[in-house]
């Protein structure tokens, strides 16, 4: 929905806040530490707004604001009649217990807790998305080509496919691509850089399956020579279509390609993780590599500016509470080892130890117990008997 889209828009980029789908068909709305108070307002307001439009019949849709399946849960919850006869309390367990609560009708729900990345630090997490995309009928070489330039690449699904002919020559048709960023309003002013890999296969792409529903069914080098008689403007020219000839969605890959893909693969992962996962595996790499603290601050400032993180050190201090945790379990691991061997040290120590002598019973004159098993035994002069005598073993 239009609105929706520009709502979202205006709480990520005007009031700072985080937005994410839920599997679910609503948003959650995280908050930063950059957040405007006036969020929840705006939210309430505009709810408020859309309901008094649609009850006045100056607004003939949906409310925008209202998660309509909710809605209509609660609407079937409040039609239910109490029974014509009285209940017994819900300890009881004859009646069925009354809903406490009612389901939030909020299209996009707040949550309490400030916004925090959610990093996969899994190296094998791209290999398991791809592998699962290979095992679904309709996963092509398009499909195959996206996947990898968001993990190779760390740039936001909706900025890979608004990839066009020219923002791939601007950096030579190789591994690089001019790119908009999140609140630029499409204008250029980043650009991503993808693996051989994920090139050699936009390449593929291009010359292969996209010729054939292009509508001048041209291949790379076809647009080349029509860019430089002035034919075509390669900045109008997508590079990821639908076979209807239309630009390829963020929410058509995401529904019919990437959630399949995580559920063969028995994930549940959105498509902005892999932003993450990239993120994650790269400060890994800085913090591995760094030679010095001037180095260190050097190649974070380098990935701030190629991410094109408006608040720069901000954002990346919100890795910290993985990273802290992390590098502790590191630690312990190394701890733990070491515990390990010195247990391992001392029981080998110990049984080099153990004794070997042979262990005496010296009763004394008033031991009942001792003169009763020798009475039993016919010993009753005392003498000494060996084989009650001794026994080998440890003390």
């Amino acid at each position: 929905m239009i609105i929706r889209d520009y709502v979202r828009e205006y709480l990520t980029q005007r009031l700072a806040a985080q937005a994410r789908p839920h599997h679910l068909g609503f948003e959650l709305v995280y908050l930063t530490k950059e957040t405007r108070t006036t969020l929840r307002v705006f939210l309430a307001s505009l709810k408020t707004f859309y309901s008094i439009m649609r009850r006045t019949k100056r607004y003939a849709f949906d409310n925008p604001l209202e998660h309509r399946a909710v809605r209509t849960v609660n609407q079937i919850e409040g039609l239910k009649k109490e029974p014509p006869y009285p209940t017994m309390p819900e300890i009881s367990g004859v009646s069925h217990p009354m809903p406490k609560t009612r389901l939030s009708e909020n299209y996009f729900r707040l949550e309490g807790t400030e916004w925090r990345p959610q990093p996969i630090d899994d190296p094998a997490f791209p290999a398991m998305v791809l592998a699962g995309g290979r095992r679904l009928p309709r996963w092509r070489i398009r499909e195959e080509c996206i996947a990898q330039i968001l993990f190779s690449s760390g740039a936001r699904v909706s900025e890979v496919l608004g990839l066009t002919f020219g923002d791939w020559g601007a950096r030579g048709f190789l591994q690089e691509a001019t790119a908009f960023n999140k609140g630029s309003h499409e204008v250029r002013t980043k650009f991503i850089r993808f693996s051989r890999e994920a090139a050699n296969l936009l390449r593929r792409y291009v010359n292969t399956e996209r010729r054939d529903i292009d509508s001048r069914h041209a291949s790379l080098a076809d647009y080349q020579k029509l860019a430089r008689s002035g034919i075509v403007d390669l900045h109008t020219i997508p590079l990821f279509m639908t076979e209807h000839g239309t630009v390829l969605s963020a929410d058509h890959y995401r529904r019919y390609y990437w959630n399949p893909a995580c559920e063969v693969a028995g994930l549940r992962a959105n498509m902005h993780q892999a932003r993450h996962w990239y993120v994650t595996l790269a400060i890994r790499q800085i913090y591995e590599t760094s030679q010095s603290e001037a180095d260190l601050n050097r190649k974070l400032r380098e990935l701030i500016e190629y991410m094109s993180w408006k608040s720069g050190w901000v954002t990346l201090q919100s890795y910290e509470h993985y990273f802290n945790a992390s590098r502790h379990a590191e630690i312990q691991n190394q701890l733990h080892q070491h515990l390990d061997n010195v247990l391992r040290e001392a029981i080998v120590d110990q049984g080099s130890r153990l004794p070997t002598r042979a262990i005496t019973h010296r009763p004394g004159t008033e031991d009942a117990d001792w003169t009763f098993l020798q009475e039993l035994g016919g010993n009753l002069a005392g003498e000494r008997d060996p084989a009650m005598e001794s026994v080998q073993g440890p003390y």
